[in-house]
């Protein structure tokens, strides 16, 4: 959304609304008022562990032509900036799935209508360009221990939105003081570590956005993930909600999947370029934009409001521009690689997008199974709560690593324990298809187990041979390197 001209203390006049859409938004209302009684639970739900609700991605088999997640800032992103691409989605049939990261409250302090009336406008455009009713069925669903709102369009199941309902950052990441001055720029940047959502009940750390954006990219299976600019540098022109959430889902797409086609597109620095959308895509764009304007008071609401002189919406309607720098997404944090002689360059870690387990761990000490696979090659005699060791294992012992959807992968590279004692000689890698790689001694420094590219589910170390010495068996780091 835009950010440039300051908020408006009284809302202008707005249109009739329909029946439906005024159902819909105070049931919203209700929902929220509910909501507000009792703070949600971070953790998953264990009545619902599979989230039956949402028929997208319970039944995959629903979605022959492709599956699309797109990871938005705030809703009218994806109306301004990636249409025609999203109607082209909807109507060659491929299910749809659009995430927007913050509530888009604009720092509004009021009350929260003006973020949910946003939510109502963005469904009201994409039953419009579904061209069926706009009715949705609204369920709770949990993903990677958050919980978010998921809309499902009932004519078009295949349609959902979410809404996880972070703050805005406002248009230079300070963000607002309704909301302490948070923001997704702080947050990837490491300035905060944790953002809380604007109904106040959940808490997101970087990682736990990261983890969630992965969930919501594998429960769908999606084989396309759309998002704003991840290649521009804040301070740019763009705004500081575009490139983080850009930033988030790039990161995320590369460690939960890594095979889906990652597409981002340009934000308001795309007015700048040649305009490229016109005849018939333009008024569909137009056209559903519009619906959802009817629910925004802080944008245009008529074509002509919008083509007046000084605003930019008009150009950001007649431009579609994806990202074609090749550079890398900038992390605050980057992993650790494997010696680079033996990693090429363009490979991607995705041992850290994966769910741990292992023979024995020991809690005691802090030595579990997760820290051979959080991006530090560390253990004692320096750093112990780096590593991952058994308790009493030798031979025997495994660590398992298991991923929502298959990802294809061709090298492995294991670091032992530094101690000196406990010393792995032997062992083997056994991928979910039943396929087995053996693995010589293992190096604290690093052994790069190198094997044809196969696509898999999980990816299991066992420990087949030990050192003379050893005591507990462990490992140091995994890592799980694509093509």
């Amino acid at each position: 959304m835009r950010q440039t001209r300051p908020p408006q203390t009284e809302p202008r006049a707005v249109p009739r609304w329909r029946a439906a859409g005024v159902r819909a938004v105070l049931g919203a209302v209700a929902g929220l008022a509910l909501a507000g009684s009792a703070v949600l639970p971070a953790a998953a739900d264990p009545v619902d562990p599979v989230d039956p609700v949402d028929p997208v991605s319970q039944d995959r088999t629903e979605c022959p032509a492709g599956a699309v997640v797109t990871v938005d800032a705030h809703p009218d992103d994806d109306l301004f900036f990636q249409n025609p691409d999203v109607l082209d989605s909807i109507h060659a049939g491929q299910c749809v799935r659009t995430v927007y990261v913050t509530a888009a409250d604009a720092g509004e302090a009021s009350s929260t209508w003006y973020w949910q009336s946003r939510r109502t406008g963005v469904q009201a455009a994409y039953a419009h360009m579904a061209g069926v009713e706009d009715r949705w069925t609204t369920t709770t669903r949990t993903f990677a221990d958050r919980t978010a709102e998921v809309a499902t369009l009932d004519a078009a199941p295949r349609i959902s939105l979410v809404f996880l309902q972070l703050p805005d950052g406002n248009l230079d990441g300070s963000g607002f003081p309704a909301h302490g001055h948070q923001s997704l720029q702080k947050l990837w940047q490491g300035d905060l570590p944790t953002l809380q959502t604007v109904d106040g009940t959940q808490r997101y750390g970087r990682d736990d956005l990261l983890a969630t954006l992965g969930a919501l990219i594998t429960s769908q299976g999606a084989t396309t993930v759309r998002t704003l600019d991840f290649a521009g540098t804040y301070g740019d022109g763009d705004h500081s909600d575009h490139h983080s959430v850009g930033y988030f889902t790039r990161l995320a797409q590369q460690r939960s999947a890594p095979g889906a086609r990652l597409v981002g597109y340009l934000g308001y620095p795309g007015a700048d370029l040649p305009a490229n959308v016109d005849g018939d895509p333009l008024d569909r764009k137009w056209s559903a934009y519009l619906q959802y304007a009817r629910w925004d008071w802080k944008e245009c609401s008529t074509r002509a409001d919008c083509e007046a002189p000084g605003r930019p919406e008009a150009a950001w309607m007649r431009r579609q521009h994806t990202v074609t720098t090749p550079e890398p997404t900038p992390e605050p944090t980057p992993e650790p690689t494997a010696p680079p002689t033996q990693v090429p360059v363009g490979s991607v870690n995705v041992a850290g997008a994966a769910s741990v387990q292992a023979s024995s761990q020991d809690w005691s000490t802090g030595q579990s199974a997760d820290k051979a696979v959080d991006g530090v090659v560390d253990g004692y005699p320096g750093d112990f709560g780096r590593e991952w060791a058994t308790v009493g294992g030798g031979v025997g012992s495994w660590l398992s690593l298991s991923w929502g959807s298959a990802v294809r992968v061709d090298r492995v590279v294991l670091f032992d324990r530094p101690n000196g004692d406990d010393e792995v000689v032997s062992g083997r890698l056994v991928f979910s298809d039943g396929s087995v790689v053996p693995v010589g001694a293992v190096s604290a420094a690093g052994t790069v187990v190198s094997f044809p590219a196969v696509s898999t589910g999980s990816v299991r170390f066992e420990v087949t041979g030990v050192g003379p010495s050893t005591r507990n068996v462990g490992l140091a780091e995994i890592q799980v390197w694509t093509p």
